[in-house]
């Protein structure tokens, strides 16, 4: 009632908001017993029910007041799915889509590369929603239109880069001419902006 409704009342409509994201990376705050052994060791844990029930309520408030879609930015393919995963933390939500990260130190466990997203059967499109600015120095040792190719080849449905200006490496410079190149190669997907 003190945070999340009035943000929602103030921004639910706004063009601007493309998504909401509940609760960032939440694995590492639940409870290792529930989590595979890999909770954080520097900050309180909670009962896997617990996370659950607060993304549910969070959801819930969202779609009564916000138009935009929500979702929960997950650790790692691992934790979103059974079928290509390990874990089902958070299908039966409410969740719009669902949302994974994906940096170099999971490729050799939880690669989209290599698992498409029906492979994951879930209900709902799937987005990469953090990935490696710089995919030619990861093992991956592709451009990142090669990965767009991939990720698409593969039915998923969109990925953001973290971070767009990391101190490694400056997207706009380095990735902008590989996402221009998908772009222009795919006029079906009717891509706006640059």
């Amino acid at each position: 009632d003190n945070a999340v409704k009035p943000i929602m009342e103030g921004l639910g409509d706004n063009p601007g908001v493309m998504a909401w994201d509940v609760i960032n990376e939440p694995e590492w705050i639940i409870a290792a017993s529930d989590n595979g052994g890999h909770s954080s060791n520097t900050l309180n844990s909670y009962p896997l029910s617990t996370v659950r029930s607060y993304v549910k309520d969070v959801v819930d408030c969202i779609h009564q007041y916000a138009k935009q879609p929500v979702s929960v930015g997950s650790a790692s393919m691992k934790w979103i799915s059974t079928s290509g995963g390990q874990f089902d933390f958070w299908t039966g939500l409410g969740l719009d889509f669902y949302d994974f990260h994906w940096y170099d130190w999971a490729t050799p466990w939880f690669n989209p590369l290599t698992t498409p997203a029906a492979n994951l059967k879930l209900d709902k499109p799937v987005i990469i929603g953090e990935m490696m600015p710089d995919t030619m120095n990861s093992s991956l040792k592709m451009s990142h239109k090669d990965v767009l190719e991939g990720l698409l080849k593969d039915g998923y449905s969109g990925y953001l880069l973290w971070a767009w200006t990391d101190g490694s490496i400056n997207c706009r410079d380095k990735t902008s001419p590989d996402f221009a190149a998908f772009k222009t190669a795919h006029p079906e997907l009717n891509i706006d902006g640059t």
